[in-house]
């Protein structure tokens, strides 16, 4: 008859009390590198549009599926949100609707940019900036609406 003979694996406590805590620490380091991989995916709504008509043909807004990037006019930028409302007041009387939003800058300062039309790319938006510069006498620029 063959003896079977039992082997036993004792373990120190110290040793117990090592693989206990570098089992929390790689549990922690998981739950670290999935939250910092799983990022912030949060998408932004978009901006709101006057719903007043337009006057002019090439800035009317455009029906852009919500896949697509948009992109718009700023036709003004301002240090008070004053002037910003009497740009706005003087396109509404030319039958332009335009908006306002505010811009937080670094140094606890705001500026209020005037925007007006949503466009589905640059080169369309670009065409009607051009127009509405010659037409107001106003600095455009194309801006990516956020």
């Amino acid at each position: 008859m063959t003896k079977h003979t039992m082997v036993t694996l004792r373990l120190h406590r110290s040793a117990v009390i090592l693989i206990i805590v570098f089992a929390l620490i790689f549990a922690i380091l998981i739950f670290v590198a999935g939250y910092l991989s799983g990022g912030k995916r949060v998408a932004k709504p978009a901006a709101a549009t006057a719903a007043a008509p337009q006057k002019h043909v090439a800035l009317e807004a455009r029906a852009v599926p919500a896949a697509q990037p948009t992109v718009t006019i700023r036709v003004g930028m301002f240090t008070t949100e004053a002037e910003a409302k009497a740009l706005v007041q003087r396109l509404a009387a030319e039958k332009i609707a335009a908006s306002i939003r505010p811009l937080p800058m670094d140094n606890g300062a705001t500026l209020y940019l005037v925007m007006t039309g949503r466009y589905a790319t640059r080169e369309e938006a670009a065409s009607a900036a051009s127009k509405l510069a010659e037409e107001l006498g106003v600095e455009t620029a194309v801006m990516p609406i956020e």
